[in-house]
């Protein structure tokens, strides 16, 4: 009982890690985008 309980929070754990890493990199590349838009309207 002890061993599954330890391997649920095992798999959420790594669940919840591979979300925020997938949010960090989802968001980073919105920024991204957008501060490409802004340098691209000054240049120009």
């Amino acid at each position: 009982m002890e061993r599954l309980f330890t391997k649920n929070m095992f798999v959420m754990l790594l669940s919840i890690m591979i979300g925020a890493i997938i949010i960090t990199y989802f968001v980073a590349d919105i920024v991204y985008r957008s501060n490409i838009e802004t340098l691209t309207t000054q240049h120009t």
